[in-house]
């Protein structure tokens, strides 16, 4: 009989796994998409209200919030483990265990935060062949974009501006997976000297690092290019934005919001596309160019 698995969460917490459950509940959409990409779908009995990708998830029962899930619900349930993200409140996390349930929390800050809980949701949930040949062509497509961008000088490099609201500015900063995402992709972000991942920024001193790219997203029914237009003309407009490279040259990208704000597989796609949108010149004819829907010129 094999021994127990034994595997430490993101929140330092060791859980055992007798076999690979068979019941689980996802209490956020990247973890969601995480499970059903390495195949354990079919495991996933409960998700919250906001995951809705693949389009099966939206299937299972719905549990509630990321900040407010039913605790009721839940139990009901009767799961072998609920995931959670590391962010996920520690009183609603705190309250699950005080039922008697698993509770395996994993990061998603970074790129590698996303391999690594592959591989754990892999090995809980008995998909670790799955999980193993999912990672390795994330990886290898990862490999992919930085062979062209590796070699890119300081010069080459455009100052990329992340905005997830313009005012007041809120971006990503070091630590982040759009900071990994944007150094993958040929380009310096402008808030790397932030002190936290997902900082409010200073207007002013972004202004005054002269981004030469702007980087947003919109949901991909809202028409890209629409998107774009709109934003283009309303920082053309505005005094104080009106001056930076970017806005002068035209030069905002739009991406699908679930490409960059969700950090499941799909972030590769989000890289693939970003590294294809600052340096065409790089990717022409290339798996970035096809699809791509940045908005951009």
């Amino acid at each position: 009989m094999e021994a127990p698995l034994a595997l430490t969460d993101d929140k330092g917490r060791t859980w055992e796994f007798p076999k690979p459950v068979a019941r689980v509940v996802s209490l956020t959409p990247s973890l969601t998409e995480c499970l059903f990409a390495i195949g354990a779908g079919d495991q996933v009995v409960g998700v919250t209200d906001y995951c809705d990708y693949p389009p099966e998830a939206k299937e299972r029962e719905r549990i509630g919030g990321f900040k407010t899930p039913s605790q009721e619900k839940i139990v009901a349930l009767d799961v072998d483990v609920v995931f959670a993200a590391r962010g996920t409140p520690e009183p609603v996390v705190d309250d699950l265990i005080a039922t008697g349930l698993k509770v395996f929390a994993v990061s998603d800050d970074t790129v590698d935060h996303l391999f690594r809980t592959l591989d754990l949701l892999g090995q809980i949930t008995g998909r670790a062949e799955t999980s193993d040949r999912l990672r390795a062509s994330l990886r290898e497509r990862r490999e992919a974009v930085l062979h062209k961008t590796r070699s890119l000088g300081l010069r080459q490099r455009p100052r990329v501006l992340y905005v997830i609201w313009s005012d007041p500015l809120f971006t990503a900063g070091p630590g982040s997976y759009v900071d990994d995402l944007v150094r993958d992709a040929g380009g310096l972000n402008v808030a790397g000297d932030a002190e936290s991942a997902w900082p409010q920024y200073s207007l002013e001193a972004a202004i005054a690092k002269d981004p030469q790219a702007l980087v947003m997203t919109s949901g991909p029914m809202s028409g890209m290019d629409v998107v774009r237009e709109k934003k283009l003309r309303e920082l053309g407009q505005d005094e104080r934005w009106r001056n930076v490279a970017a806005v002068r040259a035209g030069r905002l990208i739009v991406l699908d919001e679930d490409l960059l704000g969700v950090p499941g597989p799909r972030l590769i796609d989000g890289l693939e596309q970003l590294a294809q949108a600052l340096h065409p010149e790089l990717f022409r004819g290339s798996r970035a160019t096809a699809g791509s829907r940045t908005g951009a010129t």
